[in-house]
């Protein structure tokens, strides 16, 4: 900066102070300590109704750990304090200086998800001089207390005026706010009302919010942009769009260092600014994040929708005087590294649970979203998705949308969040890849920045993109329950299909194949055990999709086909007097195998129920037995050499991958292994995450991350929130099914977004998205019991089909019955 802040008084109205900035340096704050103690200095100017209450303590005493909503004051230095046990909001003068949260509601603060001068009120004109409300004397403003008692308190602060351009000697702006903290509620609402007061020729006038998490994710109407780090000269993203939520999030250091330990979580009901300006600083001087909300003027159109440096090429455009505007925020503020603007506040996971199940999904997979224009390309706006978040650059730079399996996890954890928003930008991403599809069905393997490409990075043809694209497309139908665009989309999704299909030889009912299904490196090809482990969950999944849209008779043949594979499996792959399969079969003419001990298709096997218990047995024994168990889950026994690996690339042959434990802990789910799936798969992967927000690409032998493989990528920590979701708590919402079979866990609460579970053995509440009945089907229960059923709702649909009043649970405690589901329907099952 050219040089230091200015403070001055504007007769008693208004104190501001500008800022001289070099005219390629972004506008930020303001300020320096000599400013700061002169506006600290004078008496507040209190204003309430009636006389203060007792409860109108001195703010020195910090933030108050008590669940009942309180508001302190102290008028010597103007600086005011709301908290109610899981916000606390510090106000000084005209800024909010500090936010802080404590996710349980107790008063344990965390740290201050504000930096530099927190929230302001600012005006810059053409030559880079900013006004700001951070320069407000206590008596330059009015605390209006509105309510002030246990149950809630409410403040309006008033006089929050900027001067600006050649208006320096009066007000040319002003806001009011209205701060809004319940008892008991984890949300603190801020509503703002605002005018220009006179004419004057500007670049903006802007409310900033300064914040100290690193990351942070915009999720506009038109798709997510996320920035991690940015350097200078691309450090603001300006947009027209309608921003409808923003949060930050995680720590700005490497490793352990990556976890911050804070969340600023904003949702925005209405449009409410001209302009919305994300802001993202490497240095982390004045902050690491933020937006400005441009209120009036704003960024000339040429600067929009992407990153660039700022205010700079800005001209000042003349701010009319009849300028007003009005909107409100609803703020989570966090202690741990998730947003909570969401999250209600009564019984959920627990707490290490819930962590990880939000975190592996809003920190990394979000931010993977390229689905804003430009997020791509300059000029283009297209549904993609990256490996990484961006930091800035991402990992696997300019490559976009792998389904083999890779977006199928990125895609299952956004669509199992529950949360509407991001299922519809799953959906668009599906599409995208949908879009180019061969004559011959095969989908790209993916995109080059906007163009389609059809092999692996490494030059193999691989199964696994037409696998699991169909797959994520059938997940995002069930999540969402979008019954009509399944049925509209079938026709896409049975030609890409047709791909795997023809590669069965009618004969030996295997998939004959050129590539490795979800490794790309590795060599497998022929009757490739992978690929046909695979195929047998994936057929009997098409089937349940063919079956929704009234196709019952390709729905039986599907599942025909899959029994067919099994058996062949079973005939051909499995190796005689042992304990596993080979990784591939060459065919009966040449009648040779070649054999790895893969982990992966073998854990598929035992995942779709392939092998008989007792094999499914011995090959959990004999990895689990493996000198790499501590890594989940390693891809093989025998090390791919460079002769086993295309062009010699053996950087996958001796690491762990999230996909593999995916694969390891549903074949657990099956065979009841709960032991095994917490201490060998959620217990460490929990563990790893915990310890550091984002994840490294792959673990080692040993169960530690990978350091030298992409950093900030996706697959462990979506990982992590699949395992939590389907596996352990065993939440499952199909076509017409909602099954909840939790592994290892006899109660749980589950309220994330749009689900809501309570289950325990004589009790369980469901309320699930959807239309129509479903057959829900819960355990363990009590076993041999009768159960009382009732479903309310918001309309007379929610009880209409439900027959039966009451269900028994068999003899090993599952309980089926049938019901309404529907966002405003609640279904119970009591133990009479």
């Amino acid at each position: 900066m050219a040089s230091a802040a200015r403070c001055w008084a504007l007769g008693a109205a208004v104190v501001t102070a500008v800022l001289a900035l070099e005219p390629q340096e972004s506008a930020t704050q303001s300020g320096d300590s000599t400013c700061l103690l002169q506006a600290s200095a004078g008496q507040a100017a209190f204003r309430g109704r009636g006389q203060p209450s007792s409860s109108l303590l001195l703010a020195s005493a910090g933030c108050p750990r008590s669940a009942d909503a309180s508001l302190f004051l102290d008028e010597s230095s103007g600086q005011v304090i709301l908290a109610n046990g899981y916000v606390c909001v510090s106000i000084v003068s005209g800024a909010i200086t500090s936010l802080s949260g404590d996710l349980h509601g107790e008063g344990d603060f965390g740290v201050n998800v504000l930096a530099g001068a927190g929230v302001t009120f600012q005006a810059e004109d053409g030559a880079g001089n900013v006004w700001s409300s951070a320069f407000l004397q206590p008596s330059d403003v009015q605390f209006v207390v509105l309510r002030n008692d246990p149950g809630g308190v409410e403040l309006r602060i008033e006089g929050i005026q900027v001067a600006g351009g050649s208006r320096s000697s009066s007000a040319v702006a002003a806001e009011a706010w209205t701060l809004q903290l319940m008892a008991g509620d984890r949300r603190l609402t801020f509503r703002a009302e605002g005018q220009v007061l006179q004419q004057a020729s500007l670049r903006a006038v802007r409310r900033q919010w300064e914040m100290s998490p690193a990351s942070i994710y915009g999720l506009f109407k038109e798709g997510v942009v996320q920035m991690k780090a940015a350097a200078k000269g691309a450090d603001f993203f300006t947009s027209e769009d309608h921003l409808l939520r923003l949060y930050s999030l995680g720590g700005p250091g490497k490793e352990a260092a990556q976890v911050g330990n804070a969340s600023l979580d904003m949702l925005f009901s209405e449009p409410g600014a001209v302009q919305n300006v994300i802001m993202s600083s490497d240095s982390g001087k004045h902050y690491w994040s933020g937006l400005q909300q441009v209120l009036a003027g704003g960024m000339k159109s040429t600067l929009l929708d992407k990153w660039m440096p700022g205010w700079g090429n800005s001209p000042s455009v003349e701010v009319a005087s009849n300028t007003t505007w009005s909107h409100t925020i609803i703020l989570g503020v966090n202690n741990l590294d998730f947003p909570v603007a969401r999250l209600g506040v009564g019984p959920n996971l627990p707490q290490d649970d819930l962590h990880a199940a939000l975190m592996g999904i809003y920190a990394s997979p979000v931010g993977c979203l390229c689905t804003h224009r430009n997020g791509v390309k300059l000029g283009a706006r297209v549904a993609q998705i990256a490996t990484t978040i961006a930091q800035p650059i991402r990992g696997y730079s300019n490559n976009y949308n792998f389904f083999d399996p890779d977006n199928y996890i990125s895609t299952s954890a956004m669509l199992w969040s529950n949360d509407p928003y991001l299922q519809q930008q799953v959906r668009a991403v599906i599409e995208r890849s949908g879009a180019y599809l061969t004559p011959q069905g095969q989908l790209p393997h993916h995109f080059a920045g906007l163009e389609p490409v059809f092999t692996a990075l490494s030059g193999a043809i691989q199964t696994g993109p037409n696998v699991f694209w169909i797959l994520s497309a059938i997940n995002y139908a069930k999540s969402a329950q979008d019954l009509e665009w399944l049925k509209a989309y079938m026709p896409t999704l049975r030609h890409a299909s047709a791909f795997l299909y023809n590669l069965i030889d009618p004969e030996i009912k295997l998939a004959f194949v050129q590539g490795s299904l979800m490794i790309d490196v590795f060599i497998r090809n022929n009757f490739a055990s992978d690929t046909n482990a695979q195929l047998v969950g994936f057929f009997r999944e098409f089937a349940e999709a063919e079956e929704a849209v009234g196709n019952s008779t390709g729905a039986a043949s599907l599942r025909d086909l899959a029994s067919q594979i099994a058996a062949s499996m079973n005939r051909y792959l499995w190796l005689p007097g042992s304990d596993h399969y080979v990784t591939q079969w060459d065919g009966p003419f040449l009648n040779t195998t070649r054999d790895f001990v893969d982990y992966d298709s073998n854990l598929m096997a035992a995942a779709h129920g392939i092998p008989s218990s007792d094999q499914a047995r011995q090959i959990l024994k004999r990895i689990d037995g493996g000198r790499c168990r501590a890594g989940p889950t390693f891809v093989s026994e025998k090390y791919y050499g460079r002769g086993d690996t295309t062009y010699g690339n053996i950087g996958d042959s001796a690491c762990a991958m999230g996909r593999i434990a995916w694969f390891d802990a549903l074949a657990r789910k099956r065979y009841g292994d709960a032991a095994g799936f917490e201490s060998y798969i959620l217990g460490p992967l929990k563990s790893a995450l915990l310890s550091t927000t984002w994840m490294h690409e792959r673990m080692g032998c040993d169960g530690a991350q990978q350091t030298n493989r992409t950093p900030m990528y996706f697959e462990y920590p979506s990982t992590v929130s699949m395992l939590i979701r389907a596996v352990k708590y065993g939440i499952d919402i199909g076509f017409g099914q909602i099954r909840i079979q939790p592994l290892g866990v006899t109660s749980f609460s589950y309220h994330i977004n749009e689900v809501d579970i309570d289950f325990s053995p004589d009790h369980v509440v469901v309320r699930i998205p959807g239309t129509g009945l479903a057959q829900i089907t819960v355990g363990p229960v009590a076993p041999s019991a009768t159960f009382k059923l009732h479903t309310v709702g918001e309309d007379a649909s929610c009880s209409s089909g439900q027959t039966a009043s009451q269900a028994v649970s068999t003899a090993d405690g599952q309980l089926q019955f049938t019901a309404a589901i529907g966002r405003g329907c609640v279904v119970s099952a009591v133990k009479m």
